[in-house]
């Protein structure tokens, strides 16, 4: 399993799925029985993320008390990750405000897009303006953190172009 990335990519597809990396984990530490930085090593390597939205009001966020009655384990690893990144962060030196907007969990919610973009080593925006956008509004605060991570894939399928190859 430590090598699974070399294999296998997750694509989170916008916020919808993003427990995606805290699953991942579980099943890496739990059922696997891997370390807890070596599970977080192969998950980093394994998740991408795509943002749909220019909107932080539009990003998800989940209830952390609901979340925790369903979802109790997972709720566990989230905290765990929440607490890591604060705890990197702050002894990186970054702004305490800086930590505390790409936090996980804050205000007893769970921000799914911190989690996906904390969890993976990919976020792109679906057209080169919005890729722009997150960096320069949306998610500025990831960017300047992470900005190797940013990047831009435009989405998109035209039928012309499968009219004409199927022709």
């Amino acid at each position: 399993m430590e090598k699974i990335h070399e294999k296998v990519s997750v694509h989170i597809n916008d916020t919808h799925p993003a427990v995606a990396p805290a699953e991942f984990m579980r099943l890496l530490v739990d059922e696997y029985r891997l370390e807890w930085d070596v599970a977080w090593d192969v998950t980093t390597k394994t998740m991408s993320y795509t943002n749909h939205t220019i909107l932080a009001e539009a990003l998800e966020k989940w209830d952390a008390e609901l979340f925790k009655k369903v979802l109790p384990r997972v709720y566990q690893i989230i905290l765990e990750i929440d607490n890591r990144f604060v705890s990197d962060m702050a002894s990186s030196g970054v702004a305490p405000q800086i930590i505390e907007n790409t936090r996980i969990v804050k205000d007893g919610l769970i921000h799914m897009a911190n989690l996906a973009i904390i969890g993976g080593y990919s976020v792109n925006g679906v057209a080169k303006l919005h890729t722009e956008l997150l960096k320069e509004d949306t998610l500025r605060d990831f960017y300047n953190l992470y900005p190797e991570k940013f990047n831009n894939k435009t989405n998109g399928i035209v039928q012309r172009r499968w009219t004409q190859i199927a022709d």
